[in-house]
């Protein structure tokens, strides 16, 4: 592999260890793949969301023929530039913003309808004899509002959603010269905001509102989010994920204790509750009703 990896990208010495490539052209990661149709995606995701001079994608590099990969025994590989990881966030909202910003636009262009995404919330009144008086009142009270929740998500959210790759383990991306120089996945993509959203609510938790709004605001600036896709971000927000765990209890995965469950779910709530305020008051200021 290595002397077809010298010839066809024109290394003149080249070393594996790992997945990194020491090349007299520096070091490089190696990336490997079953699926050509998933390579194919990424390959025109990755060169289709860098924007100059703010966000650059690791791209695959081209061979000297032009191709973004070499097949061997297989499967295909591909060569990218080694990224060091910095975690470097806040203070950065700029290029982070323009980044998602990229993603949505072009995730818009391939778009899908969306799935539907109600939780069996009412597996949860298995639970309840098992819970003292205090915590059945209180799974009860989290029942409700999870059903109003969804409510409110579904009004929101839209039949149409982008598909777009997951934005996973932002910390291995690093800012290089004031450039976000992003790692890419090899997964699926994904139809909708899901991981965007994570993403969202981690940085808010890290962060604070005023990075938060600062953040969106380059987002909007980037996509230049229509009304129906601001309410749809709002809707992801909305989904009920907290009580997740208790839903995995009431269907038999009972490898943690359901007091302790119950406590996580009323945490894990506020923390919802305090971001989808810190996002909806953003769309005030964007007169954006919801």
């Amino acid at each position: 592999m290595i002397e077809q990896l010298k010839a066809r990208y024109g290394f003149g010495d080249a070393t594996l260890e790992n997945d990194q490539l020491l090349t007299d052209y520096g070091t490089k990661r190696l990336e490997y793949w079953q699926d050509k149709a998933l390579l194919d995606w990424h390959t025109n995701w990755r060169d289709s969301c860098s924007v100059t001079p703010t966000v650059l994608m690791d791209r695959m590099i081209r061979t000297k023929d032009g191709k973004p990969f070499i097949k061997v025994d297989g499967r295909y590989i591909t060569v990218h530039d080694h990224i060091v990881p910095s975690c470097l966030q806040k203070g950065y909202e700029q290029q982070w913003g323009t980044l998602l910003g990229a993603m949505v636009a072009n995730g818009r262009k391939e778009s899908k309808d969306r799935e539907e995404r109600a939780k069996p919330l009412e597996e949860l009144e298995c639970l309840l004899p098992s819970l003292e008086p205090e915590q059945q009142k209180v799974v009860k009270g989290l029942w409700k509002e999870a059903e109003k929740r969804q409510a409110k998500a579904e009004k929101l959210a839209q039949e149409k959603q982008p598909v777009m790759a997951q934005i996973e383990a932002p910390e291995q991306s690093g800012i290089l010269f004031h450039m976000l120089v992003v790692k890419g996945t090899t997964k699926p993509p994904e139809v909708g905001y899901g991981s965007m959203m994570r993403f969202l609510k981690n940085w808010y938790a890290e962060h604070g509102q005023e990075s938060f709004w600062a953040l969106l605001d380059a987002l909007d600036a980037q996509a230049a989010l229509t009304t129906p896709e601001k309410k749809a971000l709002l809707a992801e927000g909305l989904q009920v994920h907290e009580l997740d765990p208790l839903l995995s209890y009431a269907s038999g995965n009972r490898d943690k204790e359901l007091a302790v469950l119950v406590e996580r779910a009323v945490s894990d709530w506020d923390k919802t509750r305090t971001f989808v305020s810190a996002f909806a008051n953003w769309l005030d200021e964007k007169r954006v009703k919801v």
